[in-house]
C-alpha cells in the first residue's frame, strides 16, 4: 500500500517510511498536490484536515483524529488492511522515501563512526540523500515502542 501525507504529519510518514511503506510527504504540501499525488500514483490520503477529507476527489482516504504519530498510526491500521513485515523494516530512507541500498563498509569507512563500523557489519545507503543507516540499539527501542503502542510486526 501507498500512502500521501498532509503537510501535518510528517512524524507519521518517517514511521510509514520506516516500516517499509512507500510513503510521500513534503512539509509544503498544498490539499491540491496532496490530491493530485493520490489520484496520479494511486496512494492513500491520510490526513487530520477535514476540508480536505471533504474533498469530492478524495476517494482511498484515512480522516486521523489524533496528533500523536504512534496513535496516529494505529489508526491507519485500524481502517486500511496493512501488513507489517520485519523484513520490510528499513527498507526506505526515512527522509527521502527511496529504497536504500546494501554498501560494503570498507567503502564508506570515513562516513561511519569508529565504534560502529567495529561492531556493525552490515550497513544500507540512501541513494538520494547519501545518509548511511546500521541496526543499532535504537532498532530494539523503535519496536518496543511500536510493541507498547499495540502495533506488531510479523
Amino acid at each position: 500500500m501507498k500512502f500521501v501525507c498532509d503537510d501535518n504529519l510528517g512524524r507519521l510518514a518517517r514511521w510509514l517510511r520506516t516500516l517499509g511503506f512507500d510513503t510521500v510527504f513534503h512539509q509544503d504540501f498544498s490539499d491540491t498536490a496532496v490530491l493530485t499525488c493520490a489520484l496520479n500514483e494511486q496512494r492513500t490520503i491520510l490526513t487530520r484536515d477535514t476540508r480536505l477529507a471533504g474533498k469530492a476527489l478524495a476517494r482511498e482516504l484515512v480522516l486521523l483524529s489524533s496528533s500523536d504519530p504512534l496513535e496516529q498510526l494505529q489508526e491507519v491500521i485500524r481502517q486500511r488492511p496493512i501488513v507489517m513485515r520485519m523484513s520490510d523494516v528499513f527498507t526506505r530512507c526515512p527522509c527521502c522515501n527511496l529504497l536504500v541500498e546494501k554498501i560494503d563498509k570498507q567503502d564508506y569507512v570515513a562516513a561511519i563512526p569508529a565504534y560502529v563500523y567495529q561492531t556493525i557489519n552490515h550497513f544500507t545507503r540512501c541513494t538520494a540523500c547519501a545518509r548511511i543507516f546500521w541496526r543499532g540499539t535504537h532498532v530494539q527501542r523503535m519496536i518496543d515502542c511500536l510493541r507498547t503502542a499495540g502495533i506488531t510486526i510479523g
